[in-house]
């Protein structure tokens, strides 16, 4: 799914991660996104990490967001310049294109 991957750093129980999730899916539901959510429980890393800060909200690894999230403006304008990369990213050009990176050149060729 184009759009930006969320990924949402939260723990079973936790208050604050079910009110942003719900808030998510309804964003989801006029923005396409891809939504993942990662539970930090058993995780010491992630835990020392996040701890108490959570739900933690990053866009394609950024993190835009955490704690109590009262605004998903910046978690929407982080989706939307994902979007907006994945759109405007070049294609490579086919190899028999010429001046292609391993196109080959015949001699006369400009």
């Amino acid at each position: 799914m184009s759009g930006g991957r969320v990924e949402v750093y939260s723990k079973p129980g936790c208050g604050l991660c079910h009110e942003l999730r719900g808030r998510l899916e309804a964003l989801r539901r006029e923005l396409p996104f891809e939504l993942v959510e990662v539970d930090i429980t058993g995780d010491a890393a992630a835990e020392r990490r996040f701890g108490l800060r959570i739900p933690v909200v990053f866009v394609d690894g950024r993190r835009v967001a955490e704690g109590r999230v009262e605004d998903l403006a910046p978690v929407r304008l982080a989706i939307e310049a994902a979007r907006g990369r994945a759109a405007v990213a070049p294609a490579p050009p086919p190899p028999d294109r010429p001046g292609a990176a391993g196109a080959s050149r015949t001699p006369g060729d400009p």
